[in-house]
Order: C-alpha cells, then structure tokens, then sequence
C-alpha cells in the first residue's frame, strides 16, 4: 500500500473484516436474536469502466422498488435522493427524482456520499483503526466512515474506502441496500472542498471476509471508490456474538 509493510495491509484486512461486521463491543453481539439478513446481491459482476459507461445509465439509477409495508427503520432512508448541483453548474449533478433528502433545495454539504438508485445520502466521517486493529465507524447509522489510511475524497490515486454498517443492535444503517447496486450506476461524492466526483459502479461482489481484494486498501495506483457493508449468512461466534461471514464490497470508477 504505498509503501507501507505488508503487515500493516494484512492488520488492515483483519480490521475492516471484523468491524464491518458490527462488532463495536462484544456485548452487543451477545443478544438472543440474530441481525436480520442483508439483502444479496441482485447479481455479482464486475466490468471495465468503457462497459459501465456503455450500459443503459438512466436505467442502471432507477431508484429500487422497496416492498411496501417493510419497516426499514429510522436510519435507511426511503425518499428520493437529488444530488445538488455541483458549484457552477447549471443543473443536478446526479440521478434521482423529487424533494428527498440532499434535494437541490438545500445546502451543498462537503463530506457527503449520494447514491440516488439505492436511497443514500449520507455524512462521511473519517475513521480510525482502533488499539485492537479494528476499523471504527459512526455511531450514527445515518453516517459512513471513510478509513483514513485510504485516499481521501478528493485524490487523484487509490483506493477510497467507506464502510458503513448493514445492521446493528437490530437496527439497519445507511448502506443496507449496497448490494442491490446495477453495473453503471452513478454515485456521487462531494469531497471536504465541496468538489463532486461522479462514479459509475464498475463491480458487486460478496467476499469472505478472511480473503478481501487488497487492492481496496491501497492508497496509490488505480483510482476508485470502494463501498463496504456486511453481507452473507450470519454465523454466531464462539465468544456468542452474531456476525455476518461475508462483506459486500462495490467498486466504482471516476467518471471522466
């Protein structure tokens, strides 16, 4: 990664597998109901960015039917999501319909992660690792976490890490419907300077957690932005706490 020794990608790698699981605290795990499923993948696949941008876009960022009367609780957002317009520029910077959260009606926050097709926008904050080698995240389940030993928003190399939880305490967090993510679709990030980079999804795909790509944590070479949540079946460990065996990991490439 950069430069930096081996040791501390695979630390790296044994961090963001164990937290993005939800595991904050062992207590929390130790609850009698396990977390609900994740939603799969509708399909793994992964393209070049040529084929991400040949493919149907206004298809690829409809919104995603959600069953009518699924309580989906208070962090997942279900509006339309706008993305305001980038600064100088004379419409919106992304898909999505409607006055749904980010709207261009209000303000143009730096930081922030829209994905209109899948109903997110959400604060990015910057995470740590932890004393024990585990990738911290929010606290609030509205906001995702960028691992800051990964580029920034706004670089030009590398590998942009945001994690996000899936489920926790029973609750479901801002990344929940990740997987459901079509090839093409478009993702916006508006970096601490308040300057968007449109994306367009290049791959979905469901690793264990013990064999993530290590190019996801480097911090040089390819530009991309990787999204992170839990996913697979939910296993219970031998401490007791319910963790998910998988991670649903999205790459997506800058948009020229």
């Amino acid at each position: 990664m950069g430069g930096r020794p081996v040791v501390r990608t695979v630390a790296l790698l044994t961090c963001l597998a164990f937290f993005v699981a939800g595991g904050l605290l062992v207590y929390r795990g130790l609850q009698e109901e396990p977390p609900a499923p994740t939603p799969t993948p509708d399909q793994e696949f992964s393209i070049s960015l040529d084929e991400a941008l040949e493919v149907d876009r206004e298809a690829a960022d409809l919104p995603i039917e959600i069953p009518q009367g699924v309580d989906l609780g208070p962090y997942v957002n279900t509006e339309p999501v706008t993305v305001p317009a980038a600064p100088g520029a004379g419409g919106g910077a992304g898909g999505g319909s409607g006055e749904g959260t980010g709207g261009a009606g209000e303000s143009n926050p730096p930081n922030h992660l829209y994905i209109p097709s899948i109903y997110v926008s959400a604060p990015v904050v910057p995470q740590g690792v932890t004393s024990s080698n585990e990738m911290s995240l929010p606290a609030d389940l509205r906001q995702v976490g960028l691992l800051d030993t990964t580029s920034p928003l706004g670089a030009d190399e590398g590998s942009t890490l945001v994690a996000g939880h899936v489920t926790q305490q029973g609750n479901h967090g801002a990344l929940y419907f990740l997987g459901r993510l079509r090839p093409g679709a478009s993702v916006t990030t508006v970096d601490a300077a308040g300057e968007h980079t449109t994306w367009a999804v290049t791959s979905v795909r469901n690793y264990r957690k013990t064999s993530l790509p290590a190019e996801i944590f480097a911090d040089s070479g390819t530009r991309m932005l990787t999204l992170v949540t839990c996913g697979g079946p939910i296993i219970r460990t031998s401490d007791g706490r319910w963790t998910h065996t998988d991670n649903i990991v999205v790459i997506a490439r800058p948009v020229p």
